[in-house]
């Protein structure tokens, strides 16, 4: 009888082989897709082209979420990939979820910074976001407000209609600022708290569903008309479907000095200077205040076109007031 072959190797030596055959295609997989989604994003741009009107981007994201099969806001953010990093280096061991936190970072520098510690000290995308949402207190007072989390425009919910108003089967959608429209055509079924999305074609609206979260909406384009003072905007804002609306915001979390004192002054001033260069500002909006004020993150970026790229990367004001000791968090005493 023919003797049984022998293993060339241990299975101890079988499995350490197998692991690094599925390490290394792991890594082809990560590299491929970060070339594929920067890629996506060159062809979007050249398709958008340079002058590209506001919300052509959103737009074209949400079409394309449905005749391509991808979620808009990863097609969004392959765009903001490509326009971040117009020279990509592929062999860089930076993956897709590194990119995508890195591309949010509007500091160059300390971006590159980032990027480079991801290499040197193999960070987790996890450790990678802990380390872009660490608040940096102001040396002086140690006072500081998180970045809130960012919003999406044309985002709303579905609510009941009132009583009186029983069109549509019973719903409205909700545009923000006590402003409801019955719902434009839809294929989907229309259910109480939906979370929907406005798609603007040939003139008309329609919308689709969603799977944002409810924390993501109430996010608009914002026109300001005033500064009130240094925490307090009057402005002209978008809801979409053709609907504006002029309100009275105050900026969440922080209290400015009254512009009737020098601090105070000095923060109105500083404001009007940042904001002198924006089309616009983008809001997040919360429940009113006790003066009847809506409570807003604002949103900024100078000579930005696009409104979600603001919302997405722009500069947080009401944080940047308190960094820089023209505001504290409220609440709280005088820095």
């Amino acid at each position: 009888m023919a003797k049984a072959l022998q293993p060339s190797t241990t299975y101890n030596q079988l499995v350490t082989i197998l692991r690094q055959e599925i390490q290394h295609t792991k890594l082809d997989m990560e590299r491929r897709l970060v070339f594929t989604y920067w890629n996506m994003g060159k062809r979007i741009d050249a398709y958008l082209g340079k002058d590209h009107p506001h919300g052509a981007l959103a737009a074209l994201a949400r079409r394309l979420a449905e005749d391509v099969g991808i979620c808009q806001r990863t097609i969004e953010h392959c765009h903001q990939f490509f326009v971040t990093y117009p020279k990509l280096d592929p062999g860089l061991p930076i993956n897709w979820s590194h990119y995508r936190h890195l591309i949010t970072i509007e500091n160059k520098s300390r971006r590159n910074l980032l990027a480079k510690r991801i290499v040197r000290e193999e960070l987790s995308t996890i450790e990678l976001k802990a380390l872009i949402h660490t608040p940096r207190k102001s040396s002086a007072s140690g006072q500081c407000l998180n970045d809130p989390a960012r919003g999406l425009l044309y985002y709303y919910r579905i609510i009941k209609a009132a009583s009186d108003n029983r069109e549509a089967g019973g719903f409205m959608v909700d545009c923000g600022f006590a402003n409801s429209i019955v719902p434009p055509p839809a294929g989907f079924t229309i259910v109480n708290k939906r979370i929907v999305s406005s798609i603007k074609e040939d003139g008309a609206y329609r919308i689709i569903s969603t799977d944002v979260a409810k924390e993501r909406i109430f996010t608009y384009k914002a026109l300001i008309e005033r500064i009130i003072d240094a925490d307090t905007f009057l402005a002209n804002i978008d809801c979409g479907f053709g609907l504006w609306t002029r309100q009275r915001l105050r900026l969440s979390g922080i209290d400015a000095p009254e512009k009737r004192t020098a601090a105070g002054i000095n923060a109105l001033n500083w404001v009007k200077a940042r904001l002198a260069k924006c089309r616009f500002v983008v809001i997040r909006t919360y429940k009113s205040d006790k003066y009847d004020r809506y409570l807003a993150d604002v949103f900024y970026a100078a000579r930005k076109k696009d409104p979600q790229a603001v919302a997405d990367n722009g500069v947080y004001l009401n944080g940047e007031l308190v960094a820089r000791r023209l505001a504290k968090v409220w609440g709280t005493t005088e820095p």
